[in-house]
């Protein structure tokens, strides 16, 4: 017969089993939160920059990145390659293409952007995005046109983001984007879609490092952007924790908004971002 302490004992055993899994989960649910948070983040500092280098030289000034935003083009007036790109925010916190941002955002491109093999770098100084900090650099390659005659780019990140919740996330990733429309406009940015695929892997301030696969590939929708709102507008991202349970974060169906499903084992959580 069991005696009522060794009972005890197993309930006490069972519980902390149970409390482990559910901190856990909860742990992995913050990292993938965080890591969708950080990726809004620096998402769009590609389009910030193309809506200045793309267009021509007698509009770029009139192409202000946002109201209190100073632009700055080495080569403005000669439109010749290589150049650099300064687009400063300013040390106070401006909503421009409905995010907060401060700081500088600062791209050299060494050919123009529809010519191959050209590559823009885009780095960071003092840069906040809704007050999270944002440091590191991505690289941009025009790669030419596939077999479906769709430009495409090859981009690599290698970022690190400190959230205002005082998490930390960092990560390095390659990834493909193809121009699916709008390319014959390529002064006119709204009229743009790209497709996203690719992967990255990381670490999170907690210790635990994660990877992410795009399993559906991702719609970009820059008429969305321009806007104001988030420009991926559907698409599967999944990301596999140090649990090694898989979390999946859903885009959506297509329409301009910034909600998210994230899937944690069967729950789904609605987020926005």
């Amino acid at each position: 017969m069991k005696t009522p302490r060794f009972t005890l004992l197993i309930l006490l055993t069972f519980l902390l089993v149970i409390t482990s899994c559910d901190k856990e989960k909860l742990e992995d649910y913050k990292l993938t939160k965080d890591y969708g948070t950080a990726n809004f983040a620096i998402d769009d500092t590609k389009d910030l920059v193309d809506i200045q280098f793309t267009t021509n030289s007698s509009s770029r000034v009139s192409a202000s990145a946002c109201n209190g935003v100073t632009v700055t083009i080495d080569n403005n007036d000669t439109f010749s390659t290589p150049d650099t790109l300064t687009i400063d925010f300013g040390s106070s916190n401006i909503l421009c293409y409905g995010k907060l941002r401060r700081g500088k955002i600062i791209a050299i491109r060494t050919a123009p952007y529809l010519e191959s093999g050209s590559m823009t770098t885009i780095t960071f100084e003092n840069y906040y995005v809704n007050n999270h900090l944002v440091e590191g650099s991505k690289v941009v390659e025009n790669e030419g046109q596939n077999d479906d005659n769709n430009v495409t780019f090859s981009i690599s990140k290698d970022v690190q983001v400190s959230l205002s919740n005082g998490n930390t996330v960092s990560w390095t990733s390659i990834r493909t984007r193809t121009w699916l429309s709008g390319n014959d406009t390529p002064l006119d940015l709204s009229d743009d879609s790209y497709e996203i695929q690719g992967s990255s892997s990381g670490s999170h301030s907690n210790g635990g490092s994660f990877s992410v696969e795009i399993s559906t590939p991702i719609t970009l929708d820059l008429n969305c952007w321009s806007q104001g709102s988030c420009a991926r507008v559907s698409g599967i991202t999944t990301l596999t924790p140090p649990s090694g349970n898989v979390r999946t974060i859903d885009y959506g169906n297509g329409t301009c908004d910034c909600n998210r499903t994230i899937t944690v084992n069967e729950n789904s959580y609605e987020v926005t971002f």
